[in-house]
């Protein structure tokens, strides 16, 4: 009987004592205990007066500047507010089931999930099959997320197991965006390479990641998964990225479909994940507030959007991406010292 390879891992998902019987993999560490707000949503509104008042759902986060990258071409701010669209359905979608797939968090207790806003760019209106230059249209969003993935695996790297999965998605075409700058930078191998090497510099092993075989959720043209190698102060860590391409449409966010953004969180099991849509401005917004305005999620979980649905829970503020892209940035690459000279390279 054929051994079945696990999709990010590489590795079997099963072994094969010498008589034949099969052995399962070992079982996930149990889960802390879900706190409200953090990890699953609260009611926007204290109705315990018999009015209702609403509540605030703010995080403390004066340590964090407004600005979180400006360098090189990549500014990087706060976003405001995701727009109660399949934006922050994406959003509130990874917090709901952060904790559920075993999402890691942050020294602050923020899960490692988040939503990026990249700008809009002259190339969005063209053919979705346009042949557009990645290392151009790309040069400073694989910066951005370089940065992301540099502070993500810094705060997951003490309680994970290598590898370190990190589950990228970006957003297709929608009204006049027929070329989505999201969902072209998650499509292009090329972009997943530039953004590592962005995050590590010379600690990263190999110029190129290791193509995974893909079995489960969305298919192959839609989904990869990219394994690298990182110098980690001597030790070796591995990397796994899986990026996967979302439809603007309620399937996205499907908790039975093995091709949205709930069935590639529950195959994939990320230690962290980013979300990318397109916004009209010209700088990336690291967005925080997620609450269901426009969603909504019936008895059986199965969410789609509504324009008339106004917002009701929410999620408390989460900063992780924000303190992810700025400690990321700030540190820069990571460099090793030459093995022959000593040098640092």
């Amino acid at each position: 009987m054929p051994i079945m390879t696990n999709r990010v891992s590489g590795l079997p998902s099963s072994t094969t004592t010498p008589a034949g019987t099969s052995v399962a993999p070992s079982t996930s560490p149990v889960l802390p205990v879900p706190l409200p707000g953090r990890d699953a949503p609260v009611d926007l509104f204290d109705r315990s007066s018999g009015t209702a008042v609403e509540r605030s759902v703010a995080t403390p986060h004066a340590e964090i500047p407004t600005t979180l990258l400006d360098a090189h071409g990549a500014k990087v701010e706060h976003g405001t507010d995701p727009g109660n669209f399949y934006c922050e359905h994406a959003f509130f979608t990874l917090q709901r089931f952060a904790t559920e797939v075993g999402i890691k968090k942050n020294a602050q207790g923020e899960p490692l999930c988040g939503f990026l806003h990249v700008p809009q760019d002259a190339d969005c209106g063209a053919a979705p099959t346009a042949t557009i230059d990645p290392a151009k249209r790309y040069a400073t969003h694989r910066k951005v997320v370089g940065a992301a993935i540099h502070g993500w695996f810094e705060a997951a790297k003490a309680n994970a197991h290598d590898p370190i999965k990190i589950l990228i998605t970006g957003y297709g075409p929608f009204q006049s965006i027929t070329n989505n700058p999201a969902a072209g930078f998650v499509s292009h191998r090329d972009n997943l390479d530039a953004a590592m090497k962005a995050a590590f510099g010379t600690a990263l092993i190999g110029r190129k990641g290791k193509l995974l075989p893909d079995r489960l959720g969305g298919s192959p043209a839609d989904t990869m998964a990219l394994r690298y190698r990182v110098n980690d102060g001597g030790r070796v860590r591995e990397i796994v990225l899986v990026a996967e391409r979302l439809k603007v449409a309620d399937v996205a966010l499907d908790n039975g479909d093995p091709g949205s953004l709930v069935g590639a969180l529950k195959a994939v099991k990320p230690d962290a994940a980013l979300a990318l849509g397109v916004h009209g401005g010209g700088t990336f917004l690291a967005e925080h507030h997620a609450d269901d305005g426009g969603l909504v999620i019936d008895a059986q979980g199965k969410a789609r959007h509504d324009d008339n649905k106004q917002p009701t829970m929410a999620f408390l503020d989460n900063y992780a991406l924000a303190r992810a892209i700025h400690t990321g940035g700030q540190r820069g690459p990571a460099r090793v010292a030459d093995a022959r000279t000593g040098n640092i390279v």
